[in-house]
């Protein structure tokens, strides 16, 4: 319970900043998703039956402050949790370059389940004029922000290894 407590807070303290601090130091285009960075973390530090309901919840946390769409990224978070999950025994942990590359792959997926979930299923317009143009910025930026915090995260998740379910 309180590692979820700790979690949860972590995301709020990532959307806070998100939201409130990093729009007045960069351009919106070139900020990283920090809840998406997160999530990864989640997925290579919790076994899956806390970290589901916490990438849940983080995933409600963003609907809230960010989202026009209620769910959209309730759905999406615990995804990508669960596509790290599935493949959690099969990576290299002691990788430097794991981290950063599972950024680069969530950053995609989470573009790829937006576009698909709006435009099929929600009939939201032309969204895709919107994603893909900012795509490469938030590619490269979420890959450079995995790249700083990635030793330290790759670090917590070697410790965990011998705690898994």
């Amino acid at each position: 319970m309180k590692r979820a407590l700790i979690w949860l807070g972590l995301g709020s303290l990532c959307l806070l900043l998100q939201a409130g601090l990093l729009p007045l130091v960069m351009d919106t285009s070139w900020r990283p998703d920090l809840l998406l960075l997160l999530v990864i973390a989640l997925g290579l530090i919790e076994p899956l039956t806390t970290g589901i309901w916490i990438a849940v919840l983080l995933g409600g946390l963003q609907d809230t402050f960010s989202s026009t769409t209620l769910g959209l990224f309730c759905f999406i978070l615990p995804v990508i949790y669960l596509g790290i999950r599935f493949f959690h025994g099969r990576l290299n942990l002691d990788s430097p370059l794991l981290f950063p590359f599972l950024v680069l792959l969530g950053t995609v997926l989470r573009s790829l389940l937006v576009l698909f979930l709006l435009l099929y299923l929600a009939e939201a317009g032309a969204v895709w004029n919107l994603i893909l143009p900012e795509l490469p910025r938030l590619l490269l930026a979420n890959t450079l922000t995995g790249l700083v915090l990635g030793h330290w995260i790759m670090t917590m998740a070697r410790g965990r290894r011998p705690y898994e379910v």
